[in-house]
């Protein structure tokens, strides 16, 4: 008996064995399964994830698929279109009224911008008005093509009376010669002043033109410069090379009589300043003036002084004095309106003997006194400049 139990203990154990086999086999089978489930339950995800962007697309599609159809349907040619004769934009008319309408404007307001900042005086009118005194004269400015020499020089506006003695530069001093004229036939007057009332204004070359225009017109015309501080009138008649001048005969050092010189148009004798004098002498006062006149006067119809500015040198007050008739030349749309009144006060304050006032630079185009006169109706009336 104790054998049997034996034997069937000895199978117990092998049948524990193996159990104990099965049950790990098992477990290996257990946890591969479970891997396998996991990895089961990612590829299912993934599959539902594209299963479900797939519906996405094929709904979008289906949806594009029906409107594509529903637009095919709805769609019916209603007109040929017909190409147009001419483009929509820009439109020429339009914008052409725009530039008209804006060009005006900026026109205006360009005038209006120069009327408000121009302080000079532009019209006789205002001479008249504002100052009391008479416009005698406009003498138009020349333009650089008229003064252009065949060899590219520049000739001054007084040396080009000398090639053409008859055109429109000229004319404007026969204007004022005339009005000397009509005075003359009032007072005596011989000894004529021209004065500014700054420099810069065409003093020098106005006065030699003037005297010029006085000898082509037949008078025996002296000309003496008496800004000796400048003395630019020696540089346009050439009479720099001389040793002495106006100072030294009003200094008594010589014979004023010796001093004068010919200018190349006959009829015209200058008595230039040799050098500008810089000095506190009164070589005008003291009555030096006055006899050097008396000395050198004789045999001539006029004797035209060229003078200083009136508001930065006292001289020319002492000599408008002595003249007979003194024009003031005012520079056109240049010199302003108060500093003209102050400078004709002081003459009048003298007793100066202003005759009246000629504008000098003057643009043709403009309206001042005389403007229209030189305008291309008349210009058969003048000598044409010859071509070189």
């Amino acid at each position: 008996m104790m054998g049997r139990l034996a034997s069937d203990a000895a199978a117990e154990r092998a049948r524990t064995q193996s159990l104990a086999g099965e049950m790990s086999q098992l477990r290996t089978e257990q946890a591969a399964s479970s891997r396998a489930g996991i990895m089961a339950q990612g590829v299912q995800q993934q599959a539902d994830a594209k299963r479900d962007a797939y519906n996405r697309i094929a709904a979008e599609l289906q949806q594009a698929s029906s409107l594509a159809r529903n637009t095919q349907t709805q769609a019916q040619i209603v007109e040929l279109a017909i190409p147009p004769r001419s483009p929509s934009f820009p439109n020429p008319k339009l914008f052409l009224s725009f530039g008209i309408i804006a060009g005006l404007g900026l026109g205006l307001g360009a005038v209006a911008g120069l009327e408000f900042m121009s302080h000079g005086i532009r019209t006789a009118d205002t001479l008249e008005n504002h100052l009391g005194i008479t416009c005698i004269g406009s003498i138009p400015a020349l333009e650089k093509k008229d003064l252009r020499q065949s060899d590219g020089e520049l000739l001054n506006p007084a040396d080009l009376l000398i090639e053409q003695p008859v055109i429109p530069f000229s004319e404007a001093f026969r204007g004022i010669r005339n009005t000397i004229i009509r005075a003359k036939r009032r007072r005596p007057i011989q000894i004529v002043g021209f004065v500014s009332s700054l420099p810069a204004e065409g003093k020098t070359t106005s006065v030699l033109a003037m005297a010029r225009t006085m000898a082509l017109c037949g008078d025996k015309v002296l000309l003496i410069d008496c800004d000796v501080r400048k003395a630019s009138l020696s540089e346009h008649v050439g009479g720099t090379d001389r040793e002495v001048g106006l100072v030294e005969a009003l200094q008594g050092n010589a014979n004023p009589k010796s001093l004068i010189m010919k200018d190349e148009i006959a009829g015209l004798d200058i008595l230039p300043v040799q050098a500008p004098f810089f000095s506190a002498e009164d070589l005008f006062g003291d009555s030096r003036m006055e006899n050097l006149l008396n000395e050198v006067k004789e045999g001539y119809d006029y004797v035209v002084l060229d003078t200083p500015p009136v508001l930065g040198v006292a001289d020319a007050r002492s000599v408008a004095v002595i003249c007979d008739a003194v024009i003031m030349l005012i520079r056109w749309n240049a010199t302003p309106l108060k500093t003209v009144k102050a400078a004709l006060s002081s003459l009048i304050l003298d007793n100066a003997p202003v005759l009246g006032a000629a504008f000098t630079m003057v643009d043709p185009r403009s309206d001042a006194l005389g403007a229209s006169y030189y305008s291309a109706y008349y210009s058969k009336y003048y000598q044409q400049k010859k071509s070189a």
